[in-house]
This record gives C-alpha cells, structure tokens and sequence, in this order.
C-alpha cells in the first residue's frame, strides 16, 4: 500500500510540474522517497517530503541580474525620453536649430542694420530660441518629476514585497522539511523576492526553518519574520532649483527612510545604501543625470546671454529721452530691440529703462501694449511685485483692446497670489477665465486658479 501511496504522490505531482510549467516563478518539484521496512514482512516505501528542483547559486546570480537589468532598464527609457526633449540635431524646433536660425538673423541684421525686417526678423529669433530653451527646461523637469513619482511607486511597490515575505515566513514553520504546501508557499516567497530584487539590490540568508532574512547589499535588513517599512516624500512640482542634498535643511527633492519594526529609522539615500534595481536608477537620474542636463541647458543659455550683452556700441541719445535710451536714439524698433534685448541677457533694469522709455516716447505705437507689459514681467524676475501690479495695471487701463490684456490680468493675478492676496488673484484669473476663454491666458489662469484654490485654507 505504501508503494502505491508514494506513486500515487509521484504521478500527481509530475502532474502539476506539467501543469505548471509556464506558471511563472514555479519550480518543478519530486517526491523525496526513503526506504522503510514493514516490521518481519519485508520492506517499503515511505514519503518524506517534496524536494523544489532549484539551484540556489543560479537563483541568486538571477536576483542580482534582475536588480541590474531593471537599473539598465529604467536608464535607457528616460534617457530616450531626454534625447527626444533634446530632439535630432536635423530637426526643426531643437535647440540647435533655433541657435542656426537666430545666428543667421544676427548675421543678416550685422549686414543690413537699418533694415525693418532684418530688426524684426532677429527679435523673432530671439524669442523662439528663449522659447526653444523654456521648453527644453520643462521636458527636462518634467523627468524629473518623472523620477520623483517613480521613487514613490517603486517603495510602494518595496514594500508589498516585503510584507508578503514576512507574512509567509511566518507560515513556514516546518523544520526544515517540505511538504507540497510548503513548497508551494516557498514558490510564492520567492516570487515575492524577485520582485523586491527589480526594486533594489539584495542579498537573503535562509535558516532551518525555511525562513528567509533579507538584507540589502550594504547590510541593512529588510524583512525576516517582521518586515520593516520604507517612507518617501515626494515632492509634486520639479523645477530646476529642487535638488537634492544629504543635509534635510537643503534638501527639496524626497528622500528614503526605511522604519525598522522594533524601532529607529535609517536615512537610505545619504548613506547610498541602495546601489541596483529600479530605485537606484531613479535616484540617480533625479540628482545626477537630469542634474547635469538642466545644467548644460543653463549654462548655454548663459553663454548666450553673455555673447549678447557683454559687447556694447554707444549711441547719442535723442532729445528728451531717458537715459536707457541713449544708446540706441529715437527710432522705435531700435528703442524695443535694445530693451528687448537686456531682458533675454538677465539684465532686467537696463529693460525696463528701455521698455518705458518706449511707451513714454511712442505711447499711441501698436507694440506700446507689449513693451508696458515686459515692464511688469522685468519688475517680477526682479522680485518687485508692486511695481509689477502697477504696470499690468497700466496695460489694462491704457491698452483695453490690445492682445496684451488677457496676459497682464495673469501675471497680475500671479503676483498678487505670489503676495498671499488670494482674493485677487482669484478674481484676476476668474477674469480671464470668464471674458476670453479660448485663449493661451485663459488657460494658464484656469491652472493658476486650481493650484490657489488647492492651497486655501
């Protein structure tokens, strides 16, 4: 009887070795059978358990591939995705192409100074490369907020690993002997496993017991009977100055915390205590690799800027005109490039001089409206608010028809929502919203709103 007993088990588990055999993460499994003697009859054949066909050396080369495939992994999609922000060299819209077209305008204009269209044309060009740069900041950014919530899905991700791997320790209480039962709980913890090994490099120790320790790398446990907790803080919006930095005061990006279950905490991120897998690779694409894009886009749009300001020719200033107007006389287009052009170098004083010297001298010109208007966005790079107010005032009041009037109640409104005067600002936004609603501002403002709304007490 026990003879039949044993190939009884033997067919039902051949059975489901088949039956499973695309089952991931299940291992093929025997019966383990020993011989008995069946007292002055003769012998036979006992059950003593279910062996799990596995080769732990390979199942721990497995784990460690799984954390630097998932690293790889993870590089190569932003990394893409960055080369795509960046756009191909040949392509219209790129930096590179906004740069050829803006030298090649500054070329013409060099050529044919007194020309109209030539003025025009290099101011146009000027603005879409600003335009090209700003754009490329927010793909970058938006990356980086990317990584920021790819940090966030992957410790939650951690961390339903490691409960469930705690959960079945538990369970395993068999002395080191297998059943089928077991061997299918040890399946399932091992799939469990695998699955933390995408989110971070490890490495486990087993006991008599089948019950699985599981360590982090660098050493810090991760789970045994108990599971401890990892904490993240993402931050929601990214913009070039959220960086990262082992001191919390300085810190603006989230950091990780693992919580152990006895008590204590350990700060994972400074003490570069996660170095493979998924995590690893957002973290280091947040502080390092988009780091140093924003950067490299920074520093030659500085480059630039200095190319465009440091060199100046004087000029004989017209008649009556202020002193920012001095260097490029009395024509209009002159006095609206010059200013325009110390704003795109950073040097927001010297644009605002420009800008009203251009509304006070040619008041009743079409592109008045435009230059009060960068009188206000200069005065708010500048952090001065008030005066910022003022000139959007000006904008409405003087200029009511002008395509400017939408875009000064916004920045109105953002000024003021920047100086805690939220009842203004909902009504400069509310404004726009309602008296031009298919256009870019009402946009903007509809955005502005939610993000004043969502902070109001």
């Amino acid at each position: 009887m026990s003879g039949l007993r044993a190939t009884q088990a033997s067919i039902s588990l051949v059975g489901s070795n088949v039956a499973n055999a695309e089952t991931p993460g299940y291992v093929r499994k025997t019966v383990i059978q020993v011989a008995g003697t069946n007292g002055d009859y003769g012998s036979s054949v006992l059950l003593n358990g279910v062996d799990r066909q596995l080769d732990q050396y390979l199942q721990t080369q497995l784990r460690t591939e799984t954390s630097g495939a998932a690293y790889a992994d993870i590089r190569s999609t932003f990394l893409a995705n960055l080369q795509n922000v960046y756009g191909n060299p040949a392509e219209t819209g790129t930096i590179e192409d906004s740069f050829n077209k803006l030298l090649t305008a500054f070329q013409g204009l060099s050529t044919s100074p007194d020309s109209q269209s030539a003025r025009i044309s290099a101011v146009a060009a000027a603005q879409t490369m600003a335009q090209t740069l700003n754009a490329t900041t927010q793909g970058i950014q938006n990356l980086h907020a990317n990584a920021e919530m790819g940090i966030n899905d992957s410790i939650t991700t951690a961390n339903n690993a490691m409960a469930q791997i705690a959960f079945i320790n538990i369970q395993l209480q068999s002395g080191g002997k297998t059943d089928a039962a077991t061997a299918s709980l040890l399946d399932q913890r091992d799939q469990y496993i695998t699955q933390l090994s995408e989110m971070m490099d490890i490495r486990t120790v087993v006991n008599d017991l089948n019950q699985v320790t599981v360590f982090t790398n660098s050493g810090v446990q991760l789970v045994g009977t108990e599971a401890a907790k990892l904490s993240f803080n993402p931050q929601g919006t990214m913009t070039p100055n959220t960086l990262y930095s082992s001191d919390p005061t300085k810190s603006n990006v989230g950091t990780i915390t693992i919580n152990f279950p006895r008590g204590g905490s350990y700060d994972l991120v400074s003490t570069n205590s996660i170095r493979s897998g998924k995590i690893a690779a957002y973290l280091e694409l947040r502080d390092n690799t988009l780091v140093k894009a924003q950067a490299q886009v920074d520093q030659f749009a500085a480059s630039m800027a200095s190319a465009l300001s440091d060199k100046t020719t004087a000029g004989t200033a017209a008649p009556g005109a202020p002193a920012g107007a001095a260097a490029v006389g009395a024509s209009p287009q002159k006095l609206l490039d010059s200013a325009l052009a110390d704003y795109y170098a950073g040097q927001y004083d010297l644009a605002i001089l420009g800008f009203e010297s251009y509304v006070k001298t040619f008041p009743q010109s079409p592109q008045a409206s435009f230059a009060q208007l960068h009188v206000g966005i200069s005065q708010m790079q500048l952090g001065k608010y008030d005066p910022a107010i003022t000139a959007f005032d000006t904008v409405i009041r003087n200029y009511p028809k002008s395509n400017e009037v939408p875009d000064a109640y916004v920045r109105k409104g953002t000024a003021l929502k920047t100086q805690r005067e939220t009842d203004q600002a909902r009504e400069a936004f509310e404004y726009v919203i309602k008296n031009y609603p298919d256009t870019v501002a009402a946009t903007v403002a509809q955005q502005r709103l939610q993000e004043l709304l969502s902070q109001k007490p």
